[in-house]
């Protein structure tokens, strides 16, 4: 599974490749060079098997080669191991479901996820960093409206009252 464009805002992250080949996207990178690269675990030196991603920087990864395993080691500056585990766990079994299903992710379902754990999906827009952060944490919350709205309204028809309000129950 490979993750969404997305971006952290209360931690810096650094990969690093134990086996596979990666490429990173990290799209408004000052540096051109170092806006898409491979990252390999036969590189000669440790520092080339790293990748530093640094909050508030949009970012993602994929595997280069589907028929070849690709194994990292994440790190974050700030780790909260407990909300970390239980974000890769809830995550990761997700996706891993619904490629089993063989049906499509829910766009609400993944939001809501990176949302719980400070890092929402990446809506970049052109211009400067700081309105694309702007931009994209507006549009971040209004869709997290959304998603507690339909929570909220999910609890009630779990709980009987929604169905009240338009039932005569006997």
């Amino acid at each position: 599974m490979n993750p969404l464009l997305h971006i952290h805002h209360s931690q810096n992250e650094e990969f690093y490749v134990r086996e596979g080949t990666g490429v990173w996207t990290i799209p408004n990178h000052d540096d051109p060079a170092k806006r898409q690269f491979t990252v390999s675990a036969s590189a000669k030196s440790e520092e080339g098997r790293k990748v530093f991603i640094p909050l508030g920087e949009y970012h993602r990864f994929e595997n280069l080669d589907p028929n070849q395993i690709l194994v990292i080691e994440a790190n974050y500056s700030e780790p909260e191991y407990e909300v970390e585990e239980i974000f890769f766990r809830n995550f990761l079994t997700y996706l891993s479901d619904c490629e089993k299903a063989r049906m499509a992710p829910s766009v609400y379902q993944l939001n809501g996820f990176l949302h719980q754990f400070k890092c929402p999906p990446a809506l970049p827009v052109p211009g400067p960093k700081t309105m694309d952060l702007g931009l994209q944490d507006y549009l971040s919350r209004i869709l997290r409206a959304h998603l507690e709205k339909f929570q909220e309204q999910l609890r009630e028809i779990l709980n009987g009252r929604f169905l009240n309000n338009f039932v005569s129950l006997t």
